[in-house]
């Protein structure tokens, strides 16, 4: 999907991730992501603008790394 930020379109995204080591090579990431995308799906093409969305979403990641090269 393509992103026409400007007049039309907004968005904002702001994302807090923290890294930590776990056991030697072995590390979790966790973090918290926030979006907040006001008249999603616009196009310049399209002159029905009746069909924009509204996208708010809070997203919590955890992830857990392995690094095999030490």
């Amino acid at each position: 999907m393509k992103c026409y930020e400007g007049l039309v379109e907004d968005k904002l995204f702001n994302e807090l991730e923290s890294k930590k080591p776990i056991y030697k090579t072995l590390f979790m990431t966790s973090g918290i992501s926030y979006l907040d995308w006001e008249n999603v799906g616009f196009s310049p093409e399209n002159i029905f603008l009746s069909n924009l969305k509204y996208n708010k979403k809070v997203l919590i990641n955890i992830l857990i790394t392995y690094n095999l090269i030490s």
